[in-house]
């Protein structure tokens, strides 16, 4: 994978709702309002994830968009602190980035090395995430996925 270069990441969060299928959903929450935010975050039970948010090409030159978890502090912060070099290591050049329980996120050479020049769209992280996730960004209590949560109902 490369990252955008030379473009910030972004902090998010996101909620993981369960449809009465069974099928499991991610959603984007983006509550800009702190008061409405703690609303949210009650109604989905506590259950918002911390994520980074960084767009990305795979070697393939698929765009994608990468949510890894973090804390910057505590007893996972040799994790968190592995997400941010792997994300700058990432924007400078390709990558290959694994998850190892205790070390958090490595960084290693790709296997082959590859001379492709990573094509990125011209889209905003914003046009990005919500042409990934389309009607699934949470901006309030009232978005279905909450109101399904707390209520059981749509």
């Amino acid at each position: 994978m490369i990252i955008y270069p030379d473009k910030p990441w972004n902090d998010g969060q996101t909620f993981i709702h369960t449809t009465p299928d069974g099928e499991e959903l991610k959603y984007v929450v983006q509550v800009k309002d702190k008061s409405e935010f703690q609303k949210v975050s009650q109604r989905l039970d506590f259950k918002v994830k911390e994520h980074v948010i960084a767009p990305y090409v795979s070697d393939m030159g698929v765009e994608r968009i990468w949510f890894a978890s973090y804390k910057w502090s505590g007893k996972a912060q040799k994790k968190g602190m592995s997400v941010r070099w792997a994300i700058e290591k990432g924007q400078q050049e390709w990558v290959k980035i694994n998850f190892e329980h205790k070390r958090g996120f490595v960084t290693r050479p790709p296997g082959e090395q590859l001379s492709k020049v990573p094509a990125f769209s011209t889209l905003s992280d914003q046009e990005l995430i919500e042409k990934v996730f389309e009607d699934r960004i949470i901006t309030d209590a009232e978005h279905e996925a909450v109101r399904y949560q707390w209520n059981g109902v749509v």
